[in-house]
């Protein structure tokens, strides 16, 4: 698991990184790639992907680490980052669809009944998941996921921790929402 650190000494390593100091980079690379693989992952990001976009990320950050200047949390700079890198790979996709090559003959004789309950009931949730807001998505991400504290949230968020609650609440019912119609259209 990745450490969590104290939002001073996340401060002291950025402040080490943007001197020069590699490892005080490595040291937030540790803090911050598990939460970063889960944010790709919950955007439906195969594993591969998922630790390509994270990748990404640091290497975007690294070069961009002098214009960090402190005003927002560390973890909101880098979230902002990974959005971007999402939404670049996203339309690199779209732009490629048309060029993409028929399904292989293992896809293409695979059973789709032979894939486990489980494994369509993540489909789903994922599917759902893709369909909320960006906000809604992160909230419930650093909630559910990765187990955040209500303060951790409104400090990764940029937020206060009241406002916290109530959006883990609308994110719910907002996920729920979609859950309940795609299960009912799966079932009609």
């Amino acid at each position: 698991m990745s450490p969590r650190l104290p939002k001073e000494r996340v401060a002291q390593l950025v402040q080490a990184a943007q001197a020069g100091d590699r490892e005080s980079f490595a040291a937030l690379v540790e803090a911050h790639a598990r939460t970063l693989l889960a944010f790709f992952a919950l955007r439906g990001a195969d594993p591969d992907a998922a630790q390509d976009g994270v990748q990404e990320t640091f290497l975007r950050a690294y070069r961009s680490l002098a214009t960090y200047d402190g005003r927002s949390p560390f973890a909101s700079w880098l979230y902002g980052i990974a959005r971007n890198v999402h939404l670049q790979a996203q339309r690199q996709q779209v732009r490629h669809a048309h060029t993409a090559l028929a399904p292989s003959d293992a896809a293409r004789d695979a059973d789709p009944a032979a894939r486990s309950e489980e494994e369509e009931r993540r489909a789903q949730v994922r599917a759902a998941l893709a369909e909320l807001p960006e906000r809604m998505r992160l909230v419930l991400q650093l909630r559910f996921v990765e187990r955040r504290s209500c303060a951790d949230i409104a400090e990764a968020l940029g937020t206060t921790v009241t406002a916290v609650s109530p959006l883990i609440f609308r994110a719910k019912a907002a996920l729920r929402k979609r859950l309940e119609r795609k299960l009912g259209a799966d079932s009609s």
